[in-house]
């Protein structure tokens, strides 16, 4: 997702981790059903999709709690959670 410098909070990783997904999928997807704006449903689907990993990285993180810092690291979706 992003290179992070310093550890953070896992409720701010996870925050940051939903926004893609809300902000650019399923608002303009509601937005576009609700209009009748059919390629605003179209874009809104598109990155709903595109925001997939994000999503993978939420379900991975599942069993920690929001106490943990984690950090990302360089290669793929890979970080570090202490």
């Amino acid at each position: 997702m992003f290179r992070l410098f310093s550890p953070i909070r896992m409720w701010q990783y996870r925050t940051t981790c939903l926004l893609p997904f809300l902000l650019l999928g399923i608002l303009p997807l509601i937005y576009g059903m609700t209009s009748g704006n059919y390629d605003v449903t179209r874009f809104g689907i598109l990155l709903a999709v595109m925001s997939f990993d994000d999503l993978y990285i939420l379900w991975q993180l599942r069993s920690f709690g929001g106490d943990s810092y984690i950090t990302d690291k360089s290669e793929g979706l890979n970080f570090h959670v202490w």
